[in-house]
């Protein structure tokens, strides 16, 4: 499978324009005291086509991939709601390329969903009935005394803590010497 990572000019400039922010963001003065030196692409690594050299020779994925064999009803789609590739007898695929859309989360849970429904089809089960499941803030709303309001300001200081985290993926803090940031 080919990925053609970076092929596109506008994937480049999207990268481009990330280092550029990730660096506009961590040399706030909210920073200084947690800034460390550079680590990656490193201060001697400036103009846009140096940035794009480190670019093309560090940038990696960490996806895996998806959405390959999409399930549905266009001419696109590959295998049909029961999981069968079309025009071919006794083939399922049943893993994340049967995903119409790639998601914007992590592929392990969905991809187990699939599994676990593709095996019901195969077996001939009914579908289960959906359930509301309950969320952690959900279940510790009445205990911890949270209104809607603070679950709102709870979740975005979560998105802000795992936002930080990957800035400062890139990044040594200031007395943490031998910590390493790969």
């Amino acid at each position: 499978m080919t990925f053609n990572y970076l092929q596109d000019p506008e994937d480049l400039a999207e990268m481009l324009n990330g280092v550029k922010k990730a660096r506009e963001l961590i040399s706030q003065r909210a920073f200084d005291e947690f800034r460390g030196q550079e680590l990656m692409p490193g201060q001697e690594v400036q103009s846009d086509a140096d940035i794009v050299q480190f670019i093309r020779e560090a940038a990696e994925t960490d996806y895996h991939p998806s959405c390959s064999c999409a399930m549905g009803n266009g001419e696109m789609a590959v295998v049909d709601e029961q999981m069968k590739v079309r025009g071919v007898e006794n083939l399922r695929v049943v893993d994340a390329s049967v995903m119409p859309q790639i998601i914007s989360g992590n592929l392990n849970a969905p991809t187990q969903m699939i599994a676990a429904r593709a095996a019901d089809m195969i077996l001939g089960r009914e579908q289960l009935s959906p359930i509301k499941a309950p969320f952690a803030f959900d279940a510790n709303e009445e205990l911890l005394g949270l209104n809607a309001r603070h679950l709102f300001v709870v979740r975005h200081i979560i998105h802000a803590d795992i936002v930080t985290q990957l800035i400062f993926l890139r990044y040594r803090v200031v007395g943490h010497s031998n910590h390493r940031a790969d």
